[in-house]
């Protein structure tokens, strides 16, 4: 068994997982994890709420800077058998797909982690879509080659956009769910027009994606959905969606079971 982290931009999240399944969760706002004691209650919580687990490693996926050096000095005091310090999700560890996009060190560690999984569950070639503070799309061709993908803000960060760069737009909160608006393309006030665009336009804007990588891969491979708004867009897309609530866990515990020492 693993502890997974999941340091983003919005939420840390960790996790127990086991070859089978994830058990337990946690996760914090990411704006509240400012010093290591913070992050070290995460992990033992995390570890408590999995009875009897014995956490063999700690496979980190991290996107957010500040957090690195708070997270090591968290983790790296675990009690974990041999003494192995937390493992670093990057692009020059034994994967199982290769990393080939221009830039490989470039890729962030979460996406390399959802590809992984994705391969794993769906085989290959595969699409792996994360939505939440931004929506990235990442692809693995036949070959377990990552190509690439696509990065496009998130619903919250568009919304929080539209209000930071005019004069007169609020700052929208958005549900997850998206039930209310998603049905509703003519908002009848400011605050519901705001959601239309936003929630259409991302709607809209990932289907022309998968289009696109369909057109270029001249294959439509399975397309796998997590994230805070996963189960509202595969509602939107269709059948061919498939969610997977723990797809970073599923990756983090794979790469881990690669990278033994």
């Amino acid at each position: 068994m693993i502890l997974a982290v999941d340091a983003g931009n919005t939420l840390v999240k960790m996790g127990v997982v086991s070859p089978h399944a994830v058990l337990s969760r946690i996760a914090a706002p990411a704006d509240r994890c400012v010093t290591p004691s913070d992050l070290a209650g995460l992990a033992t919580t995390a570890i408590a709420q999995a009875p009897n687990a014995m956490v063999r490693r700690v496979a980190v996926s991290c996107v957010v800077p500040r957090l690195r050096p708070l997270i090591w000095e968290a983790l790296s005091g675990l009690p974990v058998p041999g003494g192995l310090g937390p493992l670093w999700v990057r692009n020059d560890l034994r994967l199982g797909i290769t990393v080939a996009t221009r830039r490989p060190e470039c890729v962030g560690s979460d996406r390399i982690a959802d590809a992984v999984a994705a391969s794993e569950l769906f085989g290959r070639p595969v699409i792996a879509v994360s939505c939440g503070t931004t929506l990235t799309v990442t692809v693995v061709d036949a070959d377990g080659m990552l190509l690439g993908g696509a990065i496009a803000p998130g619903p919250v960060a568009a919304a929080r956009c539209l209000a930071s760069a005019t004069g007169q737009l609020p700052d929208v909160a958005l549900d997850s769910e998206m039930e209310s608006v998603v049905l509703r393309a003519l908002g009848r006030d400011t605050d519901e027009a705001i959601r239309a665009g936003v929630l259409h336009g991302l709607i809209g804007g990932l289907r022309s994606l998968i289009r696109g990588i369909h057109d270029e891969l001249r294959a439509r491979p399975p397309l796998v959905l997590t994230g805070g708004y996963a189960e509202a867009l595969a509602r939107c897309i269709g059948p061919e969606a498939n969610v997977v609530r723990d797809l970073t866990f599923r990756g983090l515990r794979l790469i881990a079971d690669r990278n033994p020492d």
